[in-house]
């Protein structure tokens, strides 16, 4: 008896002692005033933290934090999304405006969506990135394809059905999410994608725009 009481024991320690408990951790950018973490892919970590001289993107290793200023910057670096090598945000020229970018470890590529007034990168999976831009004062999400920047035709702009703004935050495959902010001002949530099943107020949104003015629809390449 005495024996199987210490088996019992036994195997319980050993499982037990491979159950590893979730930990919080707080990680901010040494000497910064305020650090945002918004990213990560494997080990690496992005963001954004705040010193005396203004606004710049991070990447961090886990041991080692290296800054990132888009060198054509001028007010400020975002960043807010990585996947592998690739790292996506936006910077802030003279007047305020904001500039998506992408930048690869190495080369840093402007990302502004034909003729939109602000353009912000969020995120990316692959070659597909997503963000918001700004037509006329309206914001409207966007998914643009990795390929040539001044063709209309990579861009798809996506606007949830009834919303006077849709920003689109992150894409994993064919799921994007982000937020939309509705006609009484209240801003919502959504995940939009192949095998989403909509709620009933979107499924009428979306009936009547489709008599009201037809529906398009650009799927990404």
């Amino acid at each position: 008896m005495k024996t199987r009481a210490i088996l019992f024991l036994a195997v319980l320690f050993i499982c037990f002692s491979n159950v590893k408990a979730d930990t919080w951790k707080t990680i901010d950018f040494p000497g910064s005033t305020k650090t945002d973490v918004r990213g990560i892919s494997d080990n690496n970590i992005v963001g954004n933290y705040n010193d005396d001289l203004g606004r710049h993107g991070f990447l961090y290793n886990g041991t080692t934090w290296t800054t990132l200023n888009n060198p054509v910057s001028v007010n400020g670096t975002s960043i807010y999304g990585i996947d592998g090598n690739n790292i996506v945000g936006c910077y802030y020229d003279y007047s305020g405006t904001t500039h998506g970018f992408l930048y690869n470890g190495t080369t840093w590529t402007t990302l502004n969506n034909p003729g939109a007034t602000y353009t912000e990168a969020y995120g990316i999976d692959g070659n597909n990135i997503v963000g918001w831009t700004e037509y006329s004062g309206v914001r409207h999400g966007f998914l643009y394809n990795g390929e040539e920047i001044s063709d209309p035709n990579n861009w798809a702009l996506l606007d949830m059905p009834g919303a006077i703004r849709t920003e689109i935050h992150g894409i994993d495959g064919d799921n994007l999410v982000g937020c939309y902010v509705d006609t009484n001002g209240n801003i919502h949530g959504f995940i939009y994608g192949p095998d989403v099943v909509p709620e009933p107020a979107t499924i009428v949104l979306l009936i009547t725009g489709l008599i009201a003015g037809g529906f398009f629809l650009r799927r990404k390449k």
